[in-house]
């Protein structure tokens, strides 16, 4: 799959997070953080983000780690949303301000969809990722890859779209309490379960196929965009022809690395 672009789908914010360690706050989002995570592995230009974001986001963030964000849509009207996370305490709390995300549209993708060969959806709500799987339908391109992730929230509240997403897609990325909320075991197609600290794991219509295990004793100060950081890493690394084993051991490689401070933007292969 040499030569085709990776489009990353999804939310680009301000994110705010309380953890036991101390307090952050740093570029994220779902979208940003894949498209962060696999832009260091793949040739300048070939990882697409479609966003939105406001007037207080600088596109040169990106273009400096080789984004293309020319998809990327600038409100000059309003500031990057704000995702608020407090991991304080055991109880998990989220919530988010702004409507930014609400703007994501890929009816202006035409003159770039050729070159796309995989689609990733990052962490949306289904209702979003829905709209856009009728638009990517839209374009008529029957070879691309598609893959999405989902939320906690999504999982628990609307299993049932969440399910009607990733029916729709190539491979699917899910945490363990997603899996349970959406009964993965029985879904048939190819699953990344990821496992926080204890690694991850590779499904194929219901069967493992593959686990790898991540380091152990690492100082764990953020976990914010590290699910998305497995996600944007393996993406890359199946892009450029690796087997799922090398691929997804060097995902949870670096999804390791990110929890050691806060965001993603410290990553560096």
């Amino acid at each position: 799959m040499t030569n085709l672009k990776l489009l990353v789908i999804g939310h680009l914010a301000r994110d705010v997070v309380k953890t036991k360690t101390g307090t952050g706050e740093f570029w994220g989002g779902a979208g940003y953080h894949v498209a962060m995570a696999a832009a260091m592995y793949l040739p300048s230009g070939d990882v697409v983000l479609k966003s939105s974001a406001g007037k207080d986001f600088d596109k040169k963030i990106l273009i400096e780690k080789g984004i293309n964000s020319n998809y990327l849509k600038i409100n000059e009207s309003e500031n990057c949303d704000k995702h608020f996370l407090d991991e304080s305490t055991d109880k998990r709390e989220y919530f988010s301000e702004g409507i930014l995300s609400e703007e994501i549209d890929l009816m202006d993708l035409g003159p770039v969809i050729e070159e796309i060969g995989w689609i990733h959806l990052a962490s949306s709500p289904p209702e979003q990722q829905l709209k856009w799987l009728s638009q990517i339908e839209s374009f008529g391109k029957k070879d691309i890859l598609i893959s999405a992730d989902t939320f906690d929230t999504f999982a628990a509240e609307t299993p049932d779209k969440v399910r009607k997403v990733f029916e729709q897609c190539t491979l699917g990325f899910l945490n363990q309490g997603e899996w349970a909320n959406l009964g993965a075991n029985n879904m048939k197609m190819k699953l990344v379960r990821k496992l926080g600290e204890m690694g991850a794991e590779i499904f194929d219509n219901g069967e493992k196929i593959l686990s790898v295990e991540c380091e152990r004793d690492v100082k764990v100060v953020d976990t914010t965009g590290a699910g998305e950081v497995v996600a944007g890493v393996y993406l890359a690394r199946k892009i450029l022809g690796l087997q799922d084993e090398e691929a997804l051991r060097e995902a949870i490689k670096m999804a390791t690395k990110s929890v050691e401070n806060f965001g993603t933007d410290h990553l560096r292969t």
